[in-house]
């Protein structure tokens, strides 16, 4: 099985769009890390359940933009 990476755009706990798939962790986050920059400066890593890490505003009160990159496995056959 291989697997894919997903990286999706949270804003405001609601609005939810994939930004891409992706067939490594490092384009993934590459991806991930470029489109927060470019809503903020301030942001860090927080990993999740195996197979997820999150990328998330350092907000002083609510969080309000959020990348996840999650990993999917697929059957390719």
């Amino acid at each position: 099985m291989e697997s894919v990476y997903i990286v999706q755009m949270t804003f405001s706990g609601v609005k939810n769009y994939v930004v891409g798939v992706f067939e490594n962790l490092e384009d993934a986050e590459k991806v991930a890390t470029d489109k927060m920059s470019k809503v903020t400066n301030d942001y860090y890593w927080v990993d999740g359940i195996p197979g997820t890490k999150f990328l998330v505003e350092n907000a002083k009160e609510k969080i309000q933009v959020m990348l996840t990159v999650k990993k999917y496995l697929v059957n390719n056959k």
